[in-house]
């Protein structure tokens, strides 16, 4: 028997808290968009709409892969992330 780490959160929520705390500059005529603390939750575009939602691309994006992964899911305040043991039939 084997065991597994399930991951329990939402993912809407996730998003939502995490663009809330998004911080936006000015850079050669684009917007760059990211996440303070956050390796990989950053993006960029021609507006400050176009950053906010190509930054929501590779948040979602870095979250499924870190998932599929087994990484850890990086915090972000104000989303719990609940994590479970599971035992697995090794058949």
């Amino acid at each position: 028997m084997s065991t597994v780490n399930l991951k329990s959160f939402s993912l809407g929520d996730y998003l939502k808290a995490a663009l809330a705390c998004a911080k936006y500059e000015q850079d050669d005529g684009l917007v760059v968009a990211s996440v303070p603390g956050v390796v990989g939750f950053y993006s960029q575009g021609e507006s400050h709409e176009e950053a906010r939602m190509n930054l929501r691309d590779a948040i979602e994006g870095n979250i499924l892969i870190a998932l599929q992964m087994g990484w850890d899911i990086p915090q972000i305040p104000g989303v719990e992330i609940r994590t479970e043991i599971v035992a697995t039939d090794s058949a």
